[in-house]
């Protein structure tokens, strides 16, 4: 087949930058979370992220560092109320996260998943809207981050959360390039659709004082927080008693949008890169990359190949979703503010953490940045 490319390569995003993340209060329906509600909803066994409560300045907790345990959430919550066994760290010393619980993942979570009305809530039928559960003792945090695929839209239902977010830089891509080096932006270590920044936002937050635009929000039951396309977000589970043992559970679900045809290309040239041990996966991946660039520039493809047929229906589905979304939620967004005055509401003692200076250099990695993942589009296919 043969034709003109299905999507514009140069759309500029500028619409998703004409928002800002805002927070309608009080839009989850109410319900009452309580420890035995969550032990019979999310049956089974999670990885859980442990991590030290006495945190280095300088170093960020990436996954990829954090002692990690296989645990029921009856095994989790004893944990947290400091009744479990012995053999598992300190709550006092160390929080934990159950994160990207993807109920989609589970069979057995399959009709919790009517629990999370985000369809309703939207008032249209997303059909592909694939709900992931977050449940965190104070402290838990994901590092300064941004995610490559469409909105994320998160519901705190129990708990709080408070979120600090950096615009992506502007509306081309040579501005979002500028923002990535500006902040270090890394795909090491690697996890799916996720871009890392390696410098540590939440030991430091004074690192974003030159930046225009931050906002430091806090989420109670109830919110939902609209995130628009690629602001980079640092994440912390608080307290409002300083309780290390309170519980966070939240819920979100990301909605791909028309431009995200391209970061999913990327997405898969990432994984060749890095997550591609299998010699037999990497040439299917490789040849999925060939396929789905010759369906990007107009030619020749195999129109039946699995990923160019989902390629072909993000862009049919985001092309008129999009739209949609910005006209009904892009005036919500929250006037703007001064960096400076952001900051200041950062109160680090509802994190239950301690913030202490580096005991150490930090180990130089050779890292892989997203720009050159484009580049290597670019040149090999």
């Amino acid at each position: 087949m043969n034709g003109s490319p299905p999507i514009d390569t140069s759309f500029s995003w500028q619409d998703a930058y004409s928002t800002a993340p805002f927070i309608i209060s009080g839009a989850w329906p109410a319900r009452d979370w309580t420890n035995d509600d969550l032990i019979k909803n999310l049956p089974g066994s999670f990885p859980v992220r442990i991590g030290s409560r006495e945190l280095e300045i300088g170093k960020p907790k990436y996954d990829n560092i954090c002692e990690k345990r296989e645990m029921s959430v009856r095994d989790f919550i004893s944990w947290t109320s400091q009744s479990s066994s012995s053999s598992l760290p300190s709550i006092d010393k160390h929080w934990g996260y159950m994160d990207y619980i993807h109920l989609v993942e589970h069979d057995d979570l399959e009709s919790f998943r009517s629990a999370f009305p985000w369809s309703s809530l939207l008032g249209r039928d997303y059909d592909d809207i694939q709900p992931t559960v977050w449940l965190g003792t104070a402290g838990a945090h994901s590092p300064l981050h941004y995610d490559t695929m469409g909105w994320n839209l998160h519901a705190q239902l129990r708990g709080s959360k408070q979120w600090l977010l950096v615009p992506p830089g502007g509306p081309t891509y040579n501005d979002r390039l500028d923002r990535q080096k500006e902040l270090g932006a890394t795909r090491t270590p690697y996890e799916n659709t996720t871009v890392y920044s390696e410098f540590d936002a939440l030991g430091d937050p004074s690192i974003l004082s030159s930046i225009e635009g931050v906002r430091v929000l806090t989420l109670r039951p109830g919110d939902i927080l609209f995130v628009p396309p690629l602001w980079w977000h640092c994440v912390c589970c608080i307290d409002d008693q300083s309780n290390p043992s309170a519980l966070s559970f939240s819920c979100n679900i990301w909605l791909s949008e028309r431009p995200d045809v391209i970061n999913t290309i990327a997405e898969v040239a990432t994984a060749l890169k890095l997550d591609s041990e299998d010699a037999e996966m990497c040439d299917a991946m490789k040849e999925s990359m060939q396929e789905c660039m010759s369906w990007l520039k107009g030619e020749q493809h195999d129109e039946t190949h699995p990923i160019v047929q989902s390629l072909i229906e993000l862009a049919d589905r985001g092309r008129k979703r999009y739209d949609d979304f910005l006209a009904r939620y892009k005036d919500l967004a929250p006037p703007p503010t001064t960096t400076a005055s952001e900051l200041a509401k950062i109160d680090r003692s509802k994190m239950c953490l301690s913030f202490l200076p580096m005991r150490a250099a930090p180990v130089e990695r050779e890292r892989v940045r997203p720009w050159d993942i484009l580049r290597c589009i670019e040149t090999q296919y």
